[in-house]
């Protein structure tokens, strides 16, 4: 299971420029299969839920805590049945926070070690902070969050237990040294022995900076002796970051000079994958998490980015001949990681492993922004669910079978095609429709937008996919509220916002009832009567898509 973090389905939709690309990749089409599939998510956090519990995003509290809260993992299904199961994780998706590694029997993490921490911190523990000061929490539960939540993460950081440790890759992708696992000690003694000087600490220091202060009691500072550490930090950052604006401004290279974060290169995780893959007699499933089209365009592995630019040349013969909106620097990255999977599967036959073996390579959400939109909603997180988002592939191979053509498949079907093609049957995980039967009339993309995703108080956005529209609604405090529609078919790349022409109403109801179906426990929680938005007095599904057609 080959996860290409931030691939788009427009990388392989026209297949000569798939196979100028990405041939290695694009090979297994022809032994195999290609379907569009259309994310739950348009970030990997927001993705992953559904795509390996077949759970919505806002289900099961939402994502801040990715599946750890959720009845059942696809991995864990198949190790019930067997499998020998390997997770390898380029990003921060592993750990107490977010278990997406749950039902591995081998997990390797190889991402920046300030991300556990850093991360948790400013996505969830300050929003919780917050909500303790406007009075919506008491001081009890943020004792317990402390106690337990944040406890976890700083154990976890200590722990080198599933990080690789090799000699040539930077330091901040390897185990944890002697002194952070000290440090992390001491700050954990600190939360279990005085909460009260976490929660100044977390008051007075920003989140950018808490690991340069991990074990410290930071009311031993006057407060102008904090003040001038902490502005010396900002100073840094700040120079680092102009430093970075001139490279790139002097350069046009999408390279960081002092990178914000470190990502493993495909080499390096598929060397450690290779590594660790020792299957035995037993059925064996692998899950590989390659974050280099996702960072290409701010890539920060300094020899891997120079190798990248010789791939130029070619590039620019491919783009000469297929004009697309996707970054240059991703498509150059994508070069490089398909020559890097040709190099596993290399290793993988000289080893036996490719024989009675299946590839579901498969993209959780799409990269960039589509221009000829034009900028002003660029940064509207909630809604940055156009089809360069949220419409990704999936590639099965070796099969015979043809996908359905039928309605629209999400997220929730790549792990439900993976059990029907290795051919377990789980009624804990229902939700998602094998490729290879009919989708969905409606597909859901659901989240909070930016920022920690408090399903009770926080601003909920729905996109809404069919067979021929995009329907994009907000619910906040004044109820539930389309706000963009798109015809797919006559508006393909979704410039032309239809919602308010004539036409377009029948279109509205129909998608707002299949929320109503399919949501309805979520919209009613926060206050919606669902009731208006059904089809009819029976409440009975209506699958077929209106007639009537914006014009």
């Amino acid at each position: 299971m080959l996860l290409v973090d931030g691939c788009e389905f427009s990388v392989f939709e026209r297949l000569d420029e798939a196979r100028a690309l990405a041939p290695t990749i694009t090979s297994f089409i022809v032994t195999g299969c290609l379907h569009k599939i259309t994310s739950n998510g348009m970030i990997t956090q927001v993705s992953l839920p559904a795509i390996l519990t077949q759970t919505y995003p806002l289900d099961h509290g939402g994502y801040n805590f990715g599946i750890r809260y959720r009845p059942v993992s696809m991995i864990e299904v198949l190790k019930e049945h067997g499998y020998k199961t390997y997770f390898l994780a380029a990003h921060d998706i592993t750990g107490p926070r977010r278990m997406y590694e749950r039902g591995s029997d081998v997990v390797r993490s190889i991402y920046d070690n300030d991300d556990t921490v850093e991360d948790y911190i400013r996505l969830v523990l300050k929003y919780e902070i917050d909500l303790w000061k406007s009075g919506d929490i008491s001081r009890a539960d943020l004792d317990k969050i402390l106690q337990t939540d944040f406890m976890e993460i700083l154990q976890y950081s200590e722990w080198p237990g599933d990080r690789f440790d090799h000699a040539f890759t930077p330091r901040r992708l390897r185990q944890p040294t002697l002194k952070t696992s000290l440090r992390t000690r001491r700050e954990r003694e600190l939360l279990s022995q005085d909460p009260d000087a976490i929660l100044h600490k977390l008051d007075v220091v920003p989140s950018l900076h808490y690991h340069h202060f991990l074990g410290e009691d930071v009311r031993s500072y006057t407060p102008a002796q904090l003040a001038r550490r902490v502005n010396r930090l900002d100073k840094t950052v700040r120079f680092q970051n102009r430093v970075n604006a001139f490279f790139k401004r002097c350069t046009g290279l999408g390279i960081s000079l002092f990178p914000y974060y470190l990502s493993p290169t495909a080499r390096e995780i598929i060397d450690e994958g290779m590594a660790v893959l020792r299957p035995g007699k037993s059925p064996w499933f692998l899950f590989m998490q390659l974050m280099d089209h996702h960072d290409g365009a701010k890539t920060s592995r300094y020899f891997s980015f120079l190798k990248k630019l010789c791939y130029l040349p070619k590039l620019w013969k491919i783009r000469k001949r297929y004009p697309t909106h996707r970054d240059l620097w991703r498509d150059l990255s994508l070069i490089y990681l398909d020559r890097e999977v040709s190099r596993m599967l290399t290793i993988m036959r000289s080893r036996g492993l490719m024989e009675d073996t299946q590839l579901f390579i498969f993209g959780d959400h799409g990269m960039g922004w589509d221009l000829g939109r034009g900028p002003a909603q660029m940064k509207d997180l909630g809604f940055r669910t156009h089809f360069e988002h949220i419409d990704v592939p999936l590639i099965v191979s070796d099969t015979h079978r043809r996908p359905n053509s039928d309605g629209v498949h999400d997220g929730m079907s790549i792990s439900a095609t993976i059990l029907d093609e290795v051919g377990i049957k789980d009624d804990r995980l229902t939700c998602g429709h094998s490729i290879f039967e009919a989708g969905k009339p409606v597909v859901i993309v659901e989240s909070t937008g930016r920022g920690s995703c408090d399903v009770e108080r926080r601003p909920l956005y729905f996109t809404l996919t069919s067979e021929r529209h995009r329907l994009m609604v907000l619910l906040d405090k004044d109820g539930l509220e389309p706000t963009r529609l798109f015809d797919r078919h006559q508006d393909p790349r979704e410039y032309r916002n239809i919602i308010d022409q004539p036409g377009s109403t029948s279109v509205i109801r129909w998608m707002l009832s299949n929320l109503a179906h399919e949501r309805g426990p979520l919209l009613t929680a926060r206050g919606i009567d669902i009731k208006p938005l059904m089809d009819d007095s029976t409440n009975s599904r209506i699958t077929t898509e209106p007639t009537e057609r914006a014009q």
